[in-house]
């Protein structure tokens, strides 16, 4: 396909960019990710990157702004991930254990993602701070443990309802941990927790934790 047809195709254009730039900031971090490599990768130039991501021809503008398209559409997608979960249907202490697992197996399916957030930190999340529409978007799980927060103190399986915020914070932070320090860990105490049973085992610690709070 030439340039000429993609460029009458702008939204196909933007994602193919989008997709192989989030590759490549997630392979390499902001700092070695490449606008020649993502012009190469997706066949068009980095005036068409200029183009669709504001940087006219000013390359660091154009990368900070590419990142920060990427780092958009990854939240966005933990958002919609977060909002489809069901926790209504299971008793209180079924739907965390299910919270656990749900962050648990977003992180370690969504290597790339866990990458940028890392990338992120390491520059301060100062992309986030300054991006309006990234800012603009209200995570989901608050709200959803909200709900599961007193629908098990009404029931009596919680005897505490802490802050919604920290505790998604608590359960998606140490899930967080353990999946993108795994092999540190590993080697560091020389254990293998690659197995289907110990992911399940993790699990079922993680759980055991967070309920234990709750019920104390």
């Amino acid at each position: 396909m030439s340039t000429a047809r993609r460029t009458r195709d702008p939204e196909r254009t933007k994602a193919n960019i989008l997709k192989v730039a989030r590759q490549e900031f997630s392979d390499r971090g902001l700092h070695g990710a490449r606008l020649d490599s993502i012009a190469a990768r997706t066949r068009t130039t980095k005036r068409m990157i200029y183009y669709y991501f504001g940087g006219g021809t000013a390359r660091n503008s154009a990368k900070d702004q590419l990142y920060s398209a990427v780092l958009d559409q990854a939240i966005q997608e933990l958002n919609a991930a977060e909002t489809a979960l069901d926790l209504e249907s299971l008793p209180p202490r079924d739907a965390i254990r299910r919270v656990v697992g749900f962050y648990f197996d977003y992180y370690r399916s969504q290597s790339g993602f866990t990458r940028l957030q890392i990338t992120e930190n390491i520059y301060g999340a100062r992309h986030i701070r300054r991006s309006k529409r990234i800012k603009s978007l209200r995570p989901p799980m608050p709200e959803k443990l909200q709900r599961v927060l007193q629908r098990g103190l009404t029931s009596g399986d919680f005897r505490t309802t802490p802050d919604p915020v920290d505790l998604a914070l608590l359960i998606s932070g140490q899930c967080f941990f353990r999946v993108t320090h795994q092999p540190v860990l590993d080697a560091v105490y020389e254990r293998a927790t690659t197995s289907a049973e110990a992911i399940a085992q993790l699990k079922q610690q993680l759980g055991d934790v967070v309920l234990a709070y709750l019920s104390a």
